[in-house]
């Protein structure tokens, strides 16, 4: 499933960006007037024409190609199988047909979705309702994440946000599409899955994932109401719809529990206790005005700055965002339990599912929850179909089925980062391991394999992000490795008893705080601005030299270790005698492991441990 899910990856984005450098040149051309026509749609527009052609021919040569299977009265697989055997292929292309055949079915089905994920972002009604600019609109929103602290200038907090229905320039039109939400004071009483109505400005976003900004004006202090209140016959700028469901409420008043705990800590606790339990950085988090605790000042912007770069040139970035290992501890403990009380299978695979449901819903949206809670759900369907865990299938299942239905992802940074470490880790964190165990105790042969897998494998990306190495990345990870752990698993348990327990949880985050007092000492030292940072190419020519670099590395391990060995036959004869006795006994035939069947081993046993765990962003 690996050259699939790299052939998905590969058209997915090739399609977004294909559509719109097409879309932009035509907008171009036509000098940014956009002539609606039937359904809004544009009258003159190329894109608007080839697309659905070439989805019609993808759907003709796809049924054309069941047709023929059905004529023959063969599978599908079948007939690919007698294809390549009745007519002269090479060898090497015969054996390769079926998974050309499937490349180029994912290829094409991914394809498909990205230009249609992109014709209907482009064709919402909210594009044609801005139209360039800027537009006042009464809008019907919905809330997908927690309020967190604005990142601009004269506001209090933001809010993504999906638009159900528009209201403007004389139009009344539905939309699908997802905004940024900026509000100040009584508009940051938002909550996650709550229904709103807002008024405000709509336009383009200039910056972060979301197409649009929706921006809520400030209130005046002589007319500041609740959201739901009506003044003097005026709707106020922000009222409440429907209110959240019970877990959602349950859930946001539990996650504002617990930043309010966070905020007695000293700075660095304030910032990386909330990063290492739900995904959000303390400085990043929002909290009313009147739940803020009076005798403590927050960390200053300045303090907070300093030590995320610190994170990010030590190389261990990835602790101030919530990972695979979460879902590793929540699962391992609940399957354990449920062992222990001798529980059915099917049983464990729903209480499996509904933890990692529960776990996402408590953490803050992000890209490597999003890959970790799939990859956590496809982990106990196999259990549930009793089947053996692989961890590369699993993988490349996930992204290949989140590709299909969020498209958007294939551009996504922190999702390439969350797979491609993943992978890293679940190929070659464990023969690492083993290689070092004769040399460094486990404790740290382990950290460090699995540091080295994931950074192998997500190097060529960080070079596309930025054009530095981290130097000392694998000391720093080795430093914080023992104590990571304890405090994410603190950090949870206050989380969990942050409304019933409140005394239990500032006793958790204050432990959870001294964990992560070591991981701020380990990247002021290691990290710090006159940290070592190798400078390399940025850039898809920068990625590419230091993949190649890596290949060449690998092949040259691989050699030197067959050469090892064969020097250990020729020089030892009780080897050799040995090796040949074994061949004898299957009929004089050596038979040699190659190093995909090595692989697909170590991947295996690897399962448990491996499958959820990530890199992060």
């Amino acid at each position: 499933m690996l050259p699939c899910l790299l052939a998905a990856w590969i058209t997915s984005l090739s399609a977004q960006t294909l559509f719109e450098r097409c879309w932009d040149r035509d907008l171009g051309a036509s000098g940014g007037q956009v002539r609606l026509g039937w359904m809004g749609r544009p009258a003159d527009h190329a894109v608007g024409h080839l697309v659905p052609l070439g989805l019609a021919a993808f759907v003709c040569l796809g049924a054309a190609a069941m047709v023929w299977c059905v004529r023959r009265r063969d599978k599908p697989s079948s007939a690919i199988y007698s294809l390549g055997h009745n007519v002269r292929w090479p060898c090497l292309v015969r054996r390769m047909l079926p998974l050309m055949s499937l490349m180029a079915l994912v290829s094409m089905v991914a394809g498909s979705a990205a230009v249609l994920s992109s014709l209907v972002v482009v064709e919402d009604s909210a594009d044609w309702l801005i139209g360039g600019g800027n537009v006042q609109v009464t809008a019907r929103v919905r809330a997908h994440s927690p309020t967190m602290a604005s990142d601009l200038m004269g506001q209090d907090c933001r809010t993504e946000v999906s638009i159900i229905h528009l209201e403007g320039a004389g139009l009344s039109l539905g939309s699908r599409a997802k905004a940024r939400l900026y509000a100040t004071d009584d508009g940051c009483n938002m909550r996650r899955g709550g229904l709103y109505q807002v008024e405000g400005q709509l336009k383009l976003a200039e910056m972060g994932g979301a197409r649009y900004w929706l921006t809520v004006p400030k209130t005046s202090r002589a007319n500041r109401e609740t959201p739901r209140a009506v003044s003097k016959g005026r709707v106020a700028p922000m009222r409440m719809l429907r209110e959240p469901g019970r877990m959602d409420a349950m859930l946001s008043s539990m996650q504002e529990a617990f930043l309010r705990q966070t905020r007695s800590l000293d700075d660095q606790g304030q910032i990386l206790v909330p990063g290492l339990t739900m995904g959000v950085l303390g400085q990043e988090s929002y909290l009313p005005p009147d739940e803020r605790p009076v005798d403590r000042e927050p960390p200053s912007p300045a303090y907070a700055k300093r030590l995320k770069d610190a994170f990010k040139r030590s190389g261990i970035m990835h602790l101030m965002a919530v990972s695979g290992s979460h879902f590793l501890l929540v699962g391992s403990v609940v399957g354990v339990l449920l062992r222990r009380l001798r529980v059915p299978r099917c049983a464990q695979t729903v209480a499996l599912v509904v933890s990692c449901l529960l776990l996402a819903r408590a953490m803050y949206p992000s890209d490597s929850v999003l890959r970790a809670q799939s990859m956590c759900m496809v982990s106990a369907l196999a259990l549930g179909l009793g089947r053996n865990g692989q961890s590369v299938s699993a993988l490349c299942w996930t992204a290949v089925l989140t590709l299909l239905v969020e498209p958007p992802l294939a551009r996504s940074f922190g999702y390439a980062l969350s797979c491609a470490a993943v992978l890293g880790i679940a190929i070659c964190g464990r023969p690492l391991a083993e290689a070092w165990k004769g040399h460094l105790p486990s404790f740290l042969a382990q950290p460090l394999a699995t540091t080295l897998a994931a950074q192998t494998a997500t190097l060529p990306i960080q070079v596309l992000m930025s054009p530095q190495l981290p130097a000392f990345s694998p000391l720093a990870n080795v430093i914080v490795a023992p104590f990571v752990d304890t405090a994410t698993i603190c950090g949870l348990l206050g989380l969990c008893l942050a409304l019933p327990c409140p005394a239990a949880t500032a006793l958790l985050v204050r432990l959870a705080s001294w964990g992560t007092w070591v991981m701020e000492r380990a990247a002021s030292l290691l990290g710090g601005p006159g940290a070592v940072v190798l400078p390399w190419p940025g850039g898809p020519g920068g990625s590419l030299a230091i993949l190649l670099l890596e290949c060449a590395s690998g092949l040259l391990a691989l050699s030197v270790i067959v050469l090892r060995r064969r020097m250990a036959l020729d020089s030892d004869p009780a080897v050799g005698a040995a090796a040949a006795e074994g061949a004898g006994e299957l009929g004089g035939i050596a038979v040699h492991y190659g190093i995909s069947s090595r692989l697909a081993v170590w991947a295996g046993q690897g399962w448990s441990m491996l499958c959820s765990l990530s890199y992060g962003t």
